[in-house]
């Protein structure tokens, strides 16, 4: 039988090791895309994630009409990152940000995209307070 200090021991060094798998993961620097449905352009659009959030979010794509939202990738908490979309849409989008580990959620404002621009998004601590423009040239 295994003593109370042994105990805490083997589950501080599982919960360790599970943080640096999970972490390892997520900071892996993978750049993500989606495929588009046939008929969308196929030049490339740039979004430039800044998290200020302490958790990880994912980013979503919603497209005007009411579509399933589209993962687009994930970035690391108090980490900046590049999501290329290869198949970008065009017309009105919203993007949907979810901070793994949570059950909140937020939907940015509808802004009009075309392939080629640069979508810039920030996450705040304080999902409400989030924001997304568009911004010119490379990221």
């Amino acid at each position: 039988m295994r003593t109370p200090g042994q105990l805490a021991r083997l589950l501080a060094t599982a919960f360790v090791t599970s943080v640096a798998v999970a972490t390892a993961g997520c900071a892996s620097g993978r750049v993500y895309s989606y495929d588009a449905p046939a008929g969308v352009g196929v030049r490339s659009m740039a979004l430039r994630v800044t998290n200020d959030n302490w958790h990880d979010v994912t980013i979503y794509l919603l497209r005007d009409g009411g579509a399933m939202p589209t993962r687009i990738g994930a970035v690391s908490g108090l980490n900046s990152r590049v999501l290329r979309l290869r198949h970008p849409p065009a017309g009105w989008i919203r993007l949907m940000i979810r901070p793994i580990g949570s059950q909140a959620s937020f939907t940015t404002n509808q802004v009009v995209v075309e392939p080629g621009q640069v979508m810039v998004l920030r996450v705040q601590n304080h999902l409400a307070y989030s924001s997304l423009h568009l911004a010119a040239g490379v990221p």
